[in-house]
């Protein structure tokens, strides 16, 4: 697949990544760095506990590690 006609082409990625459910952000940011630098998918899913289970106070942090290191490469 091509970007938009521009006379050059442009691969676009169509991958889709669904991360494991997380606890914790730091022992994952050192894998997803390592596979993001040989693969970009166009979208991350972030799995979280459920509620009961992770509080927002907790869940905030984690969304923002892993958004920091995902967001700067246009991954949504």
């Amino acid at each position: 697949m091509t970007a938009k006609n521009t006379g050059e082409s442009q691969r676009v990625s169509e991958l889709y990544l669904a991360t494991p459910v997380l606890a914790q952000a730091e022992p994952f940011l050192s894998a997803l760095h390592k596979q993001l630098a040989t693969c970009q998918p166009a979208a991350l899913l972030l799995r979280l506990p459920p509620v009961a289970q992770m509080p927002d106070s907790a869940a905030a942090p984690l969304v923002a590690a892993v958004a920091s290191c995902v967001q700067p490469l246009g991954i949504a």
